[in-house]
């Protein structure tokens, strides 16, 4: 046919359609609509291209990203997880079918300045801790990297957390700078990583459902991972901390002397080590 449009028919499967604006081709598998603002791709049964002016969707068995207009996007990665942008001031994140995060609105982050402290540079860690309230410190192993932080919050009035597990590390800041902290009302907090917190939890846990008075308490870890990797294996800097500690385990002692001088009671019966 001949005219203000084409229509051409090849073999049993392949159709094609020509007019002033639109063509059309259809196989077993695929089709392609094409107007002057408009493209559909359809390739397989799980798969839809479609774009317009201002929309593009893509639907697959696990995958969909919406985009409609220049500010929205819709993408979901399979069953769980899921990602929203909607205009450039919130973002919206679910992942699983429990957690939700959601931010906005955005900011400026040019205006951001960068602070740089060095534990070699006293007067930058003062600096630093000058500008805050509260320093989060997670630089380890605290035996080489921790004392300035804290004598420099100290000074600086700004409260201190960290998740050292070095026991001479924390007992020895304790006994330098605990009346100093206390005349200006900061706090030192140590211990709050992983192997502090749960353990904690767990004996707080257990002596307010005890019914009677808490001698001692047992505690265990059983751990996996999905890596690859076979055999046992530790992040380097709680490797590095751990060694340091066994190896200065004679640091204790006379640490503890001087931050108890009156022994506490022994707690009896004693657990048998294992």
């Amino acid at each position: 046919m001949i005219g203000p449009s084409r229509l051409v028919v090849i073999g049993p499967s392949r159709l094609v359609v020509i007019g002033p604006s639109r063509l059309v081709v259809i196989g077993p598998s695929r089709l392609v609509v094409i107007r002057p603002s408009r493209l559909v791709v359809m390739i397989g049964p799980s798969r839809l291209v479609m774009i317009g002016p201002s929309r593009l969707v893509m639907i697959g068995p696990s995958r969909l990203v919406m985009m409609i207009g220049p500010s929205r996007l819709v993408m979901m990665i399979g069953p769980s997880r899921l990602v929203v942008v909607i205009g450039p001031s919130r973002l919206v994140v679910m992942i699983g079918p429990s957690r939700l995060v959601m931010i906005g609105p955005r900011e400026d982050l040019t205006k951001v300045s960068v602070i740089v402290a060095d534990v070699n540079d006293e007067s930058s860690l003062l600096k630093m801790a000058a500008q805050t309230r509260l320093v989060i410190n997670t630089v380890g192993p605290y035996r080489f990297y921790g004392e300035a932080v804290v004598k420099a919050c100290v000074a600086s009035g700004a409260h201190h957390v960290d998740v050292s597990g070095e026991p001479q590390y924390m007992e020895r800041m304790q006994l330098e700078y605990h009346e100093e902290a206390k005349q200006k009302g900061v706090y030192v907090v140590s211990a709050c990583g992983f192997d502090s917190v749960p353990a904690d939890l767990g004996t707080i846990f257990l002596v307010d459902k005890f019914k009677g008075d808490v001698n001692s308490v047992e505690t265990y870890l059983q751990s996996s991972s999905k890596s690859e990797h076979k055999g046992p294996s530790i992040h380097y800097g709680t490797w590095e901390s751990a060694v340091y500690g066994l190896a200065h385990a004679g640091e204790l002692r006379p640490l503890r002397e001087k931050l108890y001088p009156k022994r506490l009671p022994q707690m009896l019966p004693k657990l048998k080590p294992r």
